[in-house]
C-alpha cells in the first residue's frame, strides 16, 4: 500500500538561467510507520519514471538525482535535480510506503526494457 506524501511545490521556470543549476524537492508525511518515500517524474502526462526511494535515511537514487533526509513519519526527504535541463520540466511526484520487508537485507534491481526508458 502506498500514499501519496505532501509535496512543497518547487518553483523551476523556463529561464535559460537556470540551466545546468540544481532545484531541489521536499516531501513529507505523518504515515506512523511507514519509512519508505518513492520520487517519480512524469514528463507530458507520460508514465511514472522512478528516480529512486529512500527506506529510513538510506538512499538510493537514480543517476542524475540525489536523495536525503528521513523517510518517516515527521521526517523529510528531499530530491535534488543535479542539473536542470529542458527535460527537466514535468510533474514530481513523492510516495510513502510500507516497507514490508523489514526483517529482510536491503536489494534492489533495476529491469530495462529494449526501446522504453
Amino acid at each position: 500500500m502506498q500514499c501519496w506524501g505532501r509535496v512543497r511545490k518547487a518553483s523551476m521556470g523556463h529561464s535559460l538561467s537556470l540551466y545546468h543549476k540544481s532545484a531541489k524537492i521536499e516531501c513529507s508525511h505523518s504515515i506512523s510507520g511507514y519509512n519508505v518515500i518513492l520520487w517519480y517524474k512524469q514528463s507530458n502526462n507520460r508514465e511514472l519514471m522512478l528516480l529512486g526511494y529512500m527506506v529510513g535515511t538510506s538512499a538510493i537514487p537514480e543517476a542524475g538525482f540525489d536523495i536525503e533526509g528521513d523517510a518517516s513519519a515527521g521526517g523529510t526527504s528531499t530530491l535534488t535535480i543535479k542539473q536542470l535541463t529542458p527535460n527537466s520540466s514535468a510533474v514530481y511526484y513523492c510516495a510513502a510506503s510500507l516497507h514490508s520487508a523489514s526483517d529482510l537485507p536491503l536489494c534492489s534491481t533495476k529491469t530495462s526494457f529494449p526501446g522504453v526508458l
